[in-house]
């Protein structure tokens, strides 16, 4: 019983601050504005949108404005793992070029968007803790655009 009581309270002294610390972690990476540092992991926690693999970034913070507006060329640009994605994240197809403006989207790339080939490409829209993400990709080329306006 004794022993039972000390692996406990060994137990209690590791997990406490050990949770403590990825807490911390994490909230530092949620704060992380930035396009040098964390930028996926902070994109991921406040869009609430899984990158995958890429093969290339371009990264823009607009901080009169605090927003984020971020391309990535994703490395697995198969149909099967595209659609998976679609579907996993409820992006809708465009109907038109109208349903969104594309200088919300930072196009780097000769070869990027197309808006004028709208049937490629999928849209995404999600408010989450009063930060507004929207996300859009290509089917076809794999590329994917987000803008994030943050809350605070």
């Amino acid at each position: 019983m004794k022993t039972l009581k000390i692996i406990s309270i060994v137990i209690i002294v590791i997990a406490i601050p050990g949770a403590a610390l990825v807490y911390g972690i994490a909230e530092y990476i949620y704060r992380t504005k930035s396009c040098e540092y964390m930028n996926i992991d902070n994109m991921e926690l406040r869009a609430q949108l899984d990158i995958p693999n890429i093969t290339d970034m371009q990264c823009n913070y607009d901080k009169p404005h605090d927003t984020k507006r971020v391309f990535f060329r994703l490395l697995d640009t198969s149909p099967a793992t595209l659609n998976q994605y679609i579907s996993r994240y409820g992006f809708q197809k465009l109907k038109s070029q109208t349903e969104l403006t594309p200088s919300d989207f930072l196009i780097l790339k000769a070869d990027s968007v197309n808006f004028n080939h709208a049937p490629q490409l999928y849209f995404r829209k999600l408010s989450y803790k009063g930060n507004e993400s929207k996300a859009v990709l290509n089917k076809q080329s794999g590329q994917l655009w987000i803008n994030l306006k943050y809350a605070e």
